[in-house]
């Protein structure tokens, strides 16, 4: 009888493990099967409803610091204070234009107004003075004028667009991207301010970010890879003698994922950047490859220089470009979580419980922050103010010309199409000048451009109507 009853047991199992083949092994089956056939299985899917996420924000204290419903507020930078936001905006006119407001107040004070595009303003590192780039002059140049937004005047002033500004740490040396004709490249040089006939080629890269701590003279940029998708990655380089050294890629792009935007934290040791998705072709089936969930794009990240930890701060589905670091720690960043392009906040936690533990592309618990510093309003003194320069600066004759747009490469390695600032919200085109249509890449832009959808080729702007 024992006999008997081994044998059928034998033969139940033979039978019940042959309908395990390697797809049921390897597809998660239904825990639960309810009388309305919506099954539940191990991942927390519950019919073909997608699987449940079990992700906690690496921040705390996100807040909205612009609230422009017209246009977009983009390029954010904080002054060393803490106190103040300079930005670039197109709220009240399809020129975009330098615009200072407090950190918490929603009072804006504009800077330029004088019809033509100025962007990607950044504060010298006493915040007396905010550099931008303007193209006023009919092509991109770097200009500098005082923190209340009198008396500019240009440094550079070549045949070539001049481009993203960022102080050196003693704020007597600004480095900024330069469109080489020839070459049909972005370089990055260097210009005293004091002296702006002397300036320095460094190396070949887009956005450049001097890193805020004296104790580190190393400039952070992006740069397009010369092979495959040719998607920009994140490096950074020394400056050693005034010369290039030990260039180092720390954030390599992926198969479907760029990184653009460095921007150094205070201390010097961590980088906030911005991941775009950039969907590829399987090149079998033609199809759009579905990328890594980890990885998909418009989304702030902050990484290590030492490339110990990468930790994605945001990921709930909207656009968030160009961050920026303040140095109460905050990050400051361009989103559309409002439906329109506005300067949002968030704080970072502490990565370096991360770090400890090596582990990459991970998510760590929410916590309290600490309350926004207020903020002072800027004082504008008029045009015959007094101002307190650095040696050697003399800000009182600008080099303007008649305003008018100009063209701004949309990719380092093509011509420089004519370039025209966002005039809504992240998901509306930007508008061209009244001309043939241009090509415009939203990958190679300094703006955070909203049609993200064909990011790999070049999107057709239609002239404006």
């Amino acid at each position: 009888m024992r006999y008997f009853l081994l044998l059928a047991a034998l033969a139940i199992a033979a039978t019940g493990c042959s309908k395990m083949t390697s797809a049921w092994l390897n597809e998660p089956q239904a825990a639960v099967q309810p009388a309305s056939g919506q099954s539940l299985d191990i991942l927390g899917q519950v019919g073909t409803t997608p699987a449940a996420r079990f992700e906690t924000p690496a921040y705390t204290g996100l807040q909205q610091n612009s609230f422009t419903e017209l246009g977009a507020d983009f390029d954010p930078n904080v002054s060393p204070d803490g106190r103040q936001i300079v930005y670039a905006s197109t709220r009240n006119s399809r020129n975009s234009d330098i615009y200072v407001k407090k950190v918490e107040g929603q009072t804006v004070t504009r800077l330029t107004a004088d019809g033509a595009n100025s962007i990607q303003p950044v504060f010298s590192p006493d915040g007396t003075f905010v550099a931008f780039s303007s193209d006023r002059n009919g092509h991109w140049d770097i200009f500098v004028m005082t923190a209340d937004g009198q008396k500019p005047f240009q440094l550079t002033n070549g045949l070539s667009h001049e481009v993203h500004p960022s102080w050196s740490p003693d704020g007597s040396r600004i480095c900024y991207s330069a469109y080489n004709d020839r070459s049909s490249q972005w370089e990055i040089w260097v210009v005293e301010v004091a002296n702006p006939a002397n300036r320095k080629f460094l190396t070949n890269g887009l956005f450049p970010a001097w890193c805020p701590s004296p104790a580190v003279n190393r400039i952070a940029y992006q740069l397009p890879r010369q092979r495959g998708t040719q998607l920009f990655s994140i490096w950074t380089t020394d400056l050693v003698n005034d010369e290039a050294r030990y260039q180092t890629e720390v954030i390599s792009a992926t198969r479907d994922t760029a990184a653009i935007c460095p921007s150094w934290s205070p201390d010097g040791t961590k980088l906030a950047y911005t991941t775009v998705l950039v969907p590829q072709n399987d090149p079998k089936t033609g199809a759009a490859t579905k990328p890594k969930r980890v990885d998909r794009g418009d989304d702030i990240w902050v990484a290590a220089v030492d490339g110990t930890t990468k930790v994605r701060l945001t990921g709930d589905g909207t656009n968030n470009w160009s961050p920026t670091w303040a140095e109460d720690g905050r990050i400051y960043f361009t989103s559309n979580r409002s439906g329109c392009d506005n300067v949002w906040s968030l704080k970072p936690l502490d990565t370096n419980i991360i770090q400890a533990t090596r582990v990459k592309n991970v998510r760590v618990g929410n916590t309290n922050g600490p309350a926004p510093v207020p903020g002072l309003s800027p004082t504008n003194t008029g045009g015959n103010s007094s101002v307190t320069t650095p040696s050697g600066i003399s800000p009182s004759t600008p080099n303007v010309s008649t305003p008018s747009s100009g063209p701004l490469s949309a990719n380092p390695n093509s011509p420089p199409p004519t370039f025209s600032p966002p005039t809504g919200t992240a998901k509306t085109p930007p508008a061209a000048p009244p001309a043939a249509p241009v090509a415009l890449s939203p990958l190679f832009s300094p703006l955070p451009q909203a049609t993200l959808e064909a990011i790999v080729a070049p999107i057709t702007v239609p002239p404006v109507k």
